[in-house]
Formats: C-alpha cells, structure tokens, sequence
C-alpha cells in the first residue's frame, strides 16, 4: 500500500512540474504565435497553420530539455537517440492535434460575441493546449522519459 501511494504522489508531482513546464512553454508558444500575427498583419489562413508550427516547435525544444531533467527526472543515461527519437515522434504527433485544432477553430467557427480574429487565434490556441496537454503528458511519462522501475 506504502509503494502505491509513493508511486502515486509521484505522479502527482511530475505532473505539476510538468504543468509548469507546459505554462512556460505555453508563454513561448503563444508569444512567438502572436509576434508573427503581428510582425505579418495575418490571424486567419493557412498562414496560421505555419505560424503555430514555428511557434510550437520552438517552445517543444524548450519542453524537451525541461521535461526530461526537471519534470520527469530521467537519470538513465542510456538509449538518448531512442528517447530523442520518441521525443520528436509524440511532439510532432501532439503539435499535429494542436495545429489541427487552432485551424479548425479559426477557420470553423467564427468568433462570437464581437471577437476580433487575434483574440479568437488565442482563445483556439488555448483549446489545442488543452488538448495537447493530456496527449503529451501521457506520452512523455510512461514511453518517452520513463526510468525503468518505475
């Protein structure tokens, strides 16, 4: 009962780290979206898909190194290309969701209740983090930075 509870609290624990790490992602994320919304003048179009790209891929070079030493603490040293290789698959895959979601939501669905574009790109942005959130947690801890015996 003892071990369960402790693996428990673990989890529990990477996963407010992990949260953490995803908020200061998120921050880098949705900083380099909107400065290119701005530096371009476009919040809607298949431009969106690309700026979200460029933007989430660099706040996941971010992720890669937070999550794995701090948040998930991987202390095997061994099988790094496997693990940078899962790494990329599951972040392409979750920064697919992700893009596929803000597209959808500002080419969908028109803003409501008087909302301009850039505000309803951010409201959609913040919809796909959601979403992105449980897929790469759940990746990252039990396949891409798990420690064996755990």
């Amino acid at each position: 009962m003892r071990n369960i509870l402790s693996i428990k609290n673990k989890s529990i624990f990477q996963f407010f780290r992990f949260v953490a790490v995803g908020l200061l992602n998120t921050g880098i994320d949705f900083g380099i979206l909107n400065i290119l919304v701005w530096f371009f003048g476009i919040a809607i179009g298949w431009p969106v898909a690309v700026f979200n790209i460029v933007a989430t891929g660099i706040a996941m070079v971010n992720s890669y190194f937070l999550n794995k030493y701090w948040a998930f603490k991987k202390t095997e040293k061994n099988n790094t290309a496997k693990e940078g290789f899962l790494f990329v698959i599951f972040t392409f895959l979750g920064m697919g969701i992700n893009t596929g979601a803000v597209y959808c939501f500002v080419n969908f669905f028109d803003p409501l209740f008087g909302i301009n574009e850039t505000l309803w790109l951010n409201l959609g942005k913040i919809f796909a983090t959601v979403l992105s959130l449980f897929w790469n947690f759940f990746w990252y801890k039990f396949i891409v930075f798990r420690n064996k015996g755990n």
